[in-house]
């Protein structure tokens, strides 16, 4: 029998197992992946497959314990994953998939499930992955389906070792202290009147952002993706009020770990700080060089980081993470198993516990040139009502960024029609009653002088 390997937790893998542990049963890190396939796929050549990625990466047979204060991850024997084959009502069997939570305690935080052989839903834990792990994992499992050898394994405690020597490193640290000194470590946003589940709402991003970009390179040197995430400060500071505002940003740290399975994550920190003058420019300009010096510290674990700046914690957020943007470019792997073809199946976010990592987060997904955006929330710091006119405001940032550059931010132009329709509705009050009677000042009198409602001196 393999004896079980007890390893130190990575400190992303602490913060998930915490959030975990704070609100168990609501499958925050469960992540649910699926795709349709074009070709037959064989179970048991898949579960042959499965089975040798699991007995070469020791993450797919990991779990995690406590001991002594600190977490562990335990690495157990191999073990023979099953595919599940369904039928019946697609749509509700993902969503029953999806939201099925895992128990961390053992080592099977992966489930395999096959639609009417079409559609392949792969269930895992953000535990034990992460987005860069998925080209990764299909690439070696159709290695083995197709019985060929895979090239030697970098195991993820390496990264996690590698990680551990990075948060000694004092000048990275320094850094992040010092420019997240002062800054708040959560949002100002009250509460709803009633919580309600987490969800997603898509933001509207223009078909011809890139070619707008492409215009005003050469002389901002902007990217897509800091558009989003000046427009999602902007957003932020126009909803909470607040001119110091922060935005959590999660970063694959894969330099030296590129066929590595596992959550090889970092989140790094922008922060945005104006006043009532500061102009759409001077925000544009602030994201970009922030985004350019912290690539230099952003091997730098945030749970250090946090921890160093010791702020009030808060059952349920993220300390100066609370709100975060996460972009990526759609994987160009042509994903195969064998002769099947894998094309990504769209999930329906609506309800789905893992929406609700984060307070809010704004993710975007740029396919062929073009961006698709959600936001999604929790339940209990957002209502739907209020998310979907969070999306109305950064799209329309996206649209009127590059012709509003010498306007200051507190005054954008960010409301539709409907939002100003409401305001103007709410400052003139509500309409005044039809009138039943005569005013008895405006009456005539008897003798056709009309009478006063001034009392009289003896009246008193």
């Amino acid at each position: 029998m393999t004896p079980e390997i007890w390893l130190p937790a990575a400190g992303v893998q602490q913060r998930m197992w915490l959030a975990d542990r704070l609100e168990p049963g609501a499958g925050r890190y469960v992540v649910p992946l699926a795709w349709q396939v074009d070709a037959e796929i064989s179970v048991p050549r898949l579960e042959k497959a499965l089975a040798k990625l699991v007995e070469r990466h020791e993450i797919l047979r990991t779990s995690f314990r406590e001991r002594d204060g600190r977490l562990y991850q335990v690495v157990g024997r191999p073990w023979l994953p099953a595919v599940e084959e369904v039928g019946g009502d697609r749509s509700r069997w993902l969503r029953t998939a999806a939201s099925r939570p895992f128990d961390v305690t053992t080592n099977r935080l992966l489930r395999v499930s096959l639609a009417h052989r079409r559609v392949l839903l792969l269930c895992v834990h953000h535990l034990i992955w992460d987005a860069a792990s998925i080209p990764l994992f299909f690439r070696e499992l159709d290695t083995h389906y197709a019985g060929r050898q895979a090239p030697a394994v970098v195991q993820f405690e390496e990264f996690v070792r590698a990680q551990r020597a990075m948060a000694d490193e004092a000048e990275g640290l320094d850094y992040w202290t010092d420019f997240l000194a002062g800054a708040p470590a959560y949002p100002a946003v009250p509460p709803p009147l009633r919580t309600g589940p987490p969800g997603a709402v898509p933001v509207r991003v223009p078909d011809d952002l890139f070619d707008r970009l492409a215009a005003m390179s050469g002389v901002r040197h902007i990217s897509w993706f800091m558009v989003l995430a000046a427009g999602l400060a902007a957003l932020l500071h126009r909803w909470t009020g607040q001119d110091d505002v922060t935005i959590g940003v999660p970063v694959a740290n894969r330099d030296d770990f590129p066929e590595t399975l596992g959550p090889c994550l970092n989140t790094v920190v922008v922060r945005s700080r104006i006043t009532a003058a500061t102009t759409v420019r001077q925000l544009l300009d602030g994201i970009r060089d922030q985004v350019l010096d912290s690539l230099e510290y952003q091997g730098t674990p945030f749970e250090a980081v946090v921890g160093a700046l010791n702020p009030p914690r808060r059952p349920g957020w993220v300390p100066y993470a609370d709100v975060t943007l996460a972009a990526t470019t759609a994987f160009r792997d042509d994903l195969r198993l064998g002769d099947a073809r894998l094309v990504p199946y769209a999930l329906d976010h609506d309800d789905a516990g893992y929406a609700g990592k984060f307070g809010l987060t704004a993710t975007f997904e740029e396919i062929d040139g073009r961006l698709r955006g959600v936001l999604m929330y929790r339940g209990d710091r957002f209502t739907t009502a209020e998310v979907r006119r969070m999306a109305g405001w950064l799209g329309r940032f996206t649209h009127s960024f590059d012709t509003a550059l010498d306007l200051a931010v507190k005054t954008l132009d960010l409301l539709d029609v409907a939002e100003l329709a409401e305001i103007h509705r709410f400052e003139a009050g509500p309409p005044a009653p039809a009138a039943a009677s005569v005013p008895a000042c405006q009456r005539p009198s008897t003798s056709g002088a009309p009478t006063s409602r001034t009392p009289s001196p003896s009246a008193h």
